[in-house]
């Protein structure tokens, strides 16, 4: 075989190589994508025959109204529903 020929098969193959790694890394995108929506979060369930304990509700410092929480814009703020003073939770 000619030094030429041998370059040419070679330069093919590398190119057939080329265009199946795009093709499989298309592939492996979508399942990715397919893997990542698909994922359960959901919370393990708690065991019906312990009975839930009822949460006391939180108190405010100064006027001893009941704190709520609420989110806006993706911050957390714990408001007091009688005095309306807000404090920010990390």
């Amino acid at each position: 075989m000619s030094q030429t020929k041998k370059e040419k098969t070679l330069q093919g193959r590398v190119e057939g190589l080329i265009r199946e790694n795009k093709t499989l890394k298309k592939k492996l995108s979508k399942l990715r994508k397919l893997a990542h929506t698909s994922v359960n979060y959901s919370k393990p369930k708690p065991d019906p025959s312990i009975p839930a304990k009822p949460k006391e509700p939180k108190e405010c410092d100064y006027c001893r109204g009941e704190i709520r929480y609420i989110s806006v814009y993706n911050l957390k703020f714990e408001v007091c529903q009688k005095c309306k003073t807000r404090v920010r939770v990390k």
